[in-house]
């Protein structure tokens, strides 16, 4: 089941928000560098994303941080963009070794 906001008939994450609008957040916010990233699921989980791999029409490619650990994951979560209902974009902690995430931009699609 995907998630709609009232009034709305588009998902409120799709390819187009990670595509331009999160990259334009991001340059326009003070975090610095070091970005934390986490997507809430519609099923209650929340992934720390670690790396956005590819952006498809209907689904993301992105890493997570294994549990507590600072190290990347190196499992693919494939996740389609109406499961998806929030999004957490902040500065890592000093104490956090993590290094936020990042973006593997590819060509544009034509």
């Amino acid at each position: 089941m995907a998630v709609y906001y009232p009034g709305q008939k588009a998902l409120p994450f799709d390819r187009t928000f990670f595509n331009t609008n999160l990259e334009n957040l991001l340059k326009a916010s003070e975090l610095g560098e070091s970005v934390s990233l986490k997507l809430y699921m519609i099923d209650g989980s929340i992934l720390d994303v670690c790396q956005i791999d590819d952006l498809k029409e209907e689904f993301l490619i992105v890493r997570g941080y294994r549990n507590e650990e600072s190290a990347c994951d190196l499992t693919l979560q494939i996740i389609p963009y109406g499961a998806i209902y929030r999004l957490e974009i902040g500065p890592r902690s000093n104490r956090d070794q993590r290094m936020g995430f990042s973006w593997r931009h590819g060509p544009e699609p034509a």
